[in-house]
């Protein structure tokens, strides 16, 4: 390459990459309405997608709270979920909880060690948000055989849950997490919708018949 051209070449490259670090967001696209649940996905540029769903349940703030919280049942409800149990309890409102999910044959099953804070609103909104706990990961994996499993990284979710009119509440959901180790993007995102629409299928159901 000539040297009057190099200047313009890495100016291009570096115009390139900024434009990719900071460029907007990939639009959401509708996957499908199946029980009353509308469920979207989002591209990510690490290849997976990020899922956000919207419904209404016959329910009340406080059964969503009670059903949340309630992980002994968690597994009835949680697609694929083997395990789910409380680590600790910080507060009233925080909760550090070890999950356990069951991989299609021939992967491994995946675990995480989340950190989950409720907070409410003025109008009686309730945000939930769950992250990875990393500072208590160590210690865990430390104190339980966890060698034969894959752990989930990045994990991020968030609910919030408003009340309506007609003792209702309408739920909105997003999430996204890298599973980590060898399932591929496809499988991967495949599962996760498939999974997703499962999932909220079932809590909708828990959450109605808890209100019961």
């Amino acid at each position: 390459m000539a040297l009057d051209k190099m200047p313009r070449y890495f100016a291009l490259l570096i115009l390139l990459v900024w434009s990719n670090v900071y460029a907007e967001p990939l639009a959401w696209r509708p996957v499908t309405v199946k029980n009353g649940i509308a469920l979207y996905q989002q591209a990510m540029p690490s290849g997976q997608v990020r899922i956000k769903a919207e419904f209404e349940a016959t329910a009340s703030v406080s059964n969503f709270m009670k059903v949340m919280q309630d992980t002994t049942q968690a597994p009835n409800w949680l697609d694929r979920a083997k395990i789910v149990t409380v680590l600790s309890h910080p507060s009233e409102l925080e909760y550090i909880v070890y999950t356990e999910f069951f991989a299609p044959w021939p992967f491994k099953n995946r675990y995480m060690v989340t950190y989950s804070r409720y907070q409410f609103t003025a109008n009686g909104r309730l945000d939930l948000q769950i992250t990875d706990r990393h500072p208590s990961l160590a210690e865990f994996e430390q104190l339980n055989d966890v060698e034969h499993l894959v752990r989930l990284k990045d994990m991020a979710a968030s609910w919030l849950v408003t009340p309506l009119d007609g003792e209702k509440v309408n739920i909105e959901y997003q999430a996204s997490a890298d599973p980590n180790g060898l399932l591929p993007d496809w499988l991967t995102n495949k599962l996760v919708l498939k999974s997703a629409l499962t999932t909220l299928s079932q809590l909708k159901k828990t959450l109605e018949n808890s209100k019961q």
